[in-house]
């Protein structure tokens, strides 16, 4: 039997619901294995890096907002 192991993540921003799904899946070349005891802790930190990422997406397009409604435009790409 394959199994795999699956976690998802989700933040609320100011700007939108953000959601991040990792998974470890058997590889094609396995009858059995079962993933589901992965030690998902072990991607905590990928968790605490996205929820980093967001923070400092949604912080950039907050400062363009408040550059642009100034006059001011600035040039960054989303």
């Amino acid at each position: 039997m394959l199994r795999r192991m699956e976690h998802t993540w989700h933040f609320s921003g100011a700007y939108a619901n953000w959601t991040m799904t990792i998974t470890a899946a058997p590889p094609d070349h396995l009858d059995s294995v079962d993933l589901t005891e992965f030690p998902v802790r072990r991607f905590e930190n990928l968790g605490r890096q996205f929820h980093d990422a967001v923070n400092l997406y949604e912080s950039l397009r907050y400062q363009d907002d408040r550059t642009a409604r100034a006059g001011i435009y600035g040039s960054r790409m989303y």
